[in-house]
């Protein structure tokens, strides 16, 4: 998990999403990355890592978007449907502008999704990222909201929804 906190922490102070901390390190929720319920996916490129999401299932311990969009979170919990969300999405700077290392990462996402019977999936993306995973992964916008905490500064973040009806038979099936 150390190569994942360092990745994450360079992606998002090399988009300047965030500042750099003396750890080098950016650990943005540790109550889920030990539980059972959440799946770390990992590009590689010759052993070293590159690409990382995290997808955590529902369950007691929750989502990470009832963090900032309980509500909305509940809301969606509400219709039924077998809910995870994703999070921590980060590609290392240098392979920023390589589509194939966000597609895998994606690609593993859902894979892994699909095996758990996922039938919706939460994301936040930052504002300025909206268009480019409408485009990428079918996602759904479904609000904003601004806010500042320890790693963000009046960051506003996307709640964002697939359902796997609306991804399957995409390019991403291929």
């Amino acid at each position: 998990m150390d190569s994942v906190y360092r990745l994450t922490h360079d992606a998002f102070v090399g988009a300047g999403l965030t500042p750099a901390t003396k750890s080098g390190q950016l650990i943005h929720f540790p109550e889920l990355d030990n539980m059972p319920k959440t799946k770390v996916i990992v590009a590689e490129v010759n052993g070293r890592i590159v690409g990382t999401n995290s997808i955590t299932f529902d369950g007691p311990a929750g989502l990470h978007t009832d963090k900032f969009f309980p509500e909305e979170t509940q809301s969606i919990r509400d219709e039924g449907r077998n809910l995870a969300s994703s999070w921590r999405v980060a590609v290392d700077p240098s392979f920023r502008n390589q589509l194939k290392v966000i597609r895998s990462i994606f690609k593993q996402t859902f894979a892994v999704a699909d095996a758990y019977n996922l039938e919706c999936c939460l994301f936040t993306f930052y504002e300025k990222h909206e268009k480019i995973y409408q485009k990428l992964i079918n996602a759904r916008s479904l609000c904003k909201k601004s806010y500042s905490n320890e790693f963000y500064t009046d960051k506003t973040q996307v709640l964002m929804r697939v359902d796997i009806e609306d991804f399957l038979g995409t390019a991403w099936q291929t």
